[in-house]
């Protein structure tokens, strides 16, 4: 018999149902999983915060798996950002390794859309959706780049 789960983890579970209505029901019921509360229950507020800001740019159209789930709770550590190439070719590079071989024809043509700071920076890419394969929003902070290289 599972726990029953925290405050947290049930919180955590409204706020995607919100977002993904009966589809997280379907996938994966109407209380969250007990491996989805022991993953929020071991963060603080402010990782679960982040996690859930990844979340809710990475899976625009449909809830993300356990795996995908625990990788957006705990991101990878803030690594410097390439010397020499701009932010849009970082982000360029992390579609290319990370996400290339899972996009249409038309998502890897383009155009892609890039997302900026008021300032005009580029912080961020936005791949469309496309014949049932979902977008993707990808932001300089998902990828562990906190720092901005250009201007």
């Amino acid at each position: 018999m599972n726990p029953t789960p925290s405050p947290r983890a049930k919180g955590l579970w409204h706020r995607l149902q919100q977002w993904y209505g009966s589809r997280l029901a379907e996938n994966y019921g109407a209380e969250p999983p007990a491996d989805w509360c022991a993953v929020v229950d071991a963060l603080a507020n402010s990782e679960v915060k982040a996690g859930l800001a990844v979340i809710r740019a990475r899976y625009v159209t449909h809830p993300p798996t356990l795996p995908e789930f625990e990788q957006a709770m705990r991101p990878p550590k803030n690594r410097p950002a390439i010397a020499g190439h701009t932010n849009a070719e970082q982000l360029c590079s992390y579609v290319a390794k990370h996400h290339f071989s899972r996009l249409t024809p038309k998502q890897q043509r383009g155009p892609w859309t890039y997302l900026g700071a008021p300032d005009g920076t580029i912080t961020g890419l936005l791949i469309a959706e496309d014949q049932g394969s979902p977008a993707i929003r990808l932001m300089l902070a998902d990828i562990g780049i906190s720092q901005v290289t250009e201007r």
